[in-house]
């Protein structure tokens, strides 16, 4: 019933109210994800996935909240990691928006979430990545080299909605209005940073079932 309320407050609370109440309600839910992520039992795979929607529904009335820094990230691809049937649902619809909400972030804040995105793609949990590659077209605009290289990275995975979305961040694209609209005019990255990127990462930042992929993906991009 608590957290039924709670989602109550965030979908019908007015703007002004949601400025006063929503930071308190989404520290309040984010403590509860925390305590209760290690319990399997129902109740807690329960709680934990209405508190996954409740972030969910945050990103999409209150976008400032949630777009501050990556521990929403870290939280919701830890529950995609580990939980299962609905919880495991609601944790990567709600990573998708708040990924929306982290958009063209600044220096600081993208360099956090490049180094948070990379560690767990070295995990090589194949689970997880259409969910990162997801965040990394969603947040960072077509010219940015570790985005591509990520799609890359990912672009001849084993899993089928991994390899769509890579191929998604491939091509040219804006963001706009929490949407990715194809965009033949975005700008590119740099050939010559790119090109420092693939140098800093190629070979020795992913994991071993993934470097034939990435070097497959590279092989046909440069074709």
């Amino acid at each position: 019933a608590g957290m039924g309320f709670v989602q109550w407050v965030f979908m019908h609370s007015k703007d002004e109210m949601m400025r006063v109440v929503g930071p308190v309600l989404l520290s309040l839910v984010f403590k509860l994800v925390e305590q209760v992520a290690s319990s399997t039992d129902r109740e807690s795979s329960e709680l934990k996935s209405f508190a996954c929607t409740s972030i969910g529904l945050v990103a999409k009335r209150s976008p400032t909240l949630t777009g501050k820094d990556v521990k929403l990230l870290a939280v919701l691809l830890n529950s995609i990691d580990t939980e299962r049937g609905n919880t495991k649902i609601a944790a990567q619809d709600a990573l998708l928006t708040v990924a929306y909400t982290l958009a063209n972030p600044n220096p600081e804040l993208a360099s956090s979430i490049q180094s948070f995105l990379l560690a767990k793609m070295q995990e090589n949990k194949p689970e997880l990545f259409f969910p990162i590659v997801s965040c990394c077209v969603r947040i960072f605009p077509f010219q940015s080299e570790f985005a591509r290289y990520m799609c890359l990275a990912a672009a001849a995975t084993e899993r089928p909605e991994a390899r769509d979305e890579a191929a998604r961040g491939l091509s040219p694209y804006i963001l706009k209005d929490n949407e990715v609209i194809p965009c033949s005019t975005a700008p590119y990255p740099l050939f010559s940073r790119l090109v420092d990127t693939l140098a800093v990462y190629l070979g020795d930042t992913l994991p071993g079932s993934m470097h034939h992929g990435k070097q497959t993906a590279l092989r046909l991009s440069l074709k």
